[in-house]
């Protein structure tokens, strides 16, 4: 059985793509040792835990592994730009992410995956940041150029996408905030009625890695998207037009801008699901 050293596997993309391969793959989470229960995945025969305290730790931890594919999904995300958040964003983007690439024994890797984010190509350029958080996924790439070259034997893939959903998402998303505001009957303030976003579920987003993971695809950077942008103003009418229970939501004029930044699309990947025909299950189905 081919193993995986994940990182970030107590997060949102992470915990949906272990319990969906977890019979196909040997998992090493690493994970911080304060990490509540709660955001743990039930024990596994495939699964073993690696906690770590301290980033110095995870050299002696996983430098004895045998690892043949490594996911970087650990991130810290916020769209603050203050010197309180820069140290958690280089900490947790940059610095734990490349101390784990560096302390792998690369004898038995062979692919490295990262995910980018698609606001660093705000403005539509090559590299134009939104914010830090975009900053320091620019500066990760970097830092993993530096083992691809030196290990021309393993592949490197950094993965970007836009808008990611599910039935189960709690994060502070458009789509988790119009489901909590919508059972609890409070308004959802959308910011322009001309915004659109671009989902992809993450059984989708979990298909692209495994794909990554067993097929034969050239290193580089890959985007995976839906074929439609969707206005949420109009989506949020169309669930109001079949409920009889309402979306309360107020729109704002604030202008937006949607980028469209031109990205190799990941081959062999094709979309499955999509937000028009999962809204109403996801209003309405318990997670």
């Amino acid at each position: 059985m081919k193993t995986i050293l994940l990182t970030g596997a107590s997060g949102f993309i992470g915990k949906n793509f272990v319990d969906k391969y977890k019979e196909k793959y040997f998992f090493f989470l690493l994970l911080k040792k304060n990490l509540k229960k709660s955001r743990v995945l039930k024990k596994n025969k495939n699964i073993r835990y690696i906690f770590f305290k301290k980033n110095k730790e995870i050299p002696n931890l996983v430098s004895g592994l045998k690892i043949n594919y490594f996911i970087n999904l650990a991130t810290y995300h916020t769209n603050e730009n203050d010197t309180k958040s820069l140290e958690k964003i280089i900490d947790s983007n940059i610095s734990f992410p490349t101390m784990v690439l560096g302390s792998i024994n690369k004898k038995n890797l062979n692919k490295v995956i990262t995910i980018g984010s698609m606001h660093e190509h705000c403005q539509n350029k090559k590299f134009s940041p939104k914010n830090i958080y975009a900053s320091s996924k620019g500066a990760l790439s970097c830092f993993v150029h530096f083992y691809k070259e030196k290990f021309k034997s393993i592949n490197f893939y950094n993965l970007k996408f836009y808008e990611t959903y599910s039935r189960n998402d709690k994060r502070k998303k458009i789509i988790p905030t119009l489901v909590k505001n919508f059972r609890n009957g409070k308004i959802t303030k959308i910011l322009s009625p001309k915004l659109l976003l671009n989902f992809i579920h993450i059984d989708d987003v979990a298909k692209a890695m495994d794909i990554i993971i067993k097929k034969k695809i050239k290193s580089g950077n890959y985007l995976i998207k839906s074929k439609n942008y969707t206005n949420i103003v109009k989506l949020i009418n169309q669930f109001n037009r079949n409920s009889k229970k309402k979306i309360k939501f107020k729109v704002f004029n604030t202008s937006c801008t949607n980028i469209t930044y031109r990205i190799t699309p990941l081959p062999l990947w094709r979309q499955t699901r999509y937000i028009e025909k999962d809204l109403k299950k996801i209003f309405y189905e318990k997670n």
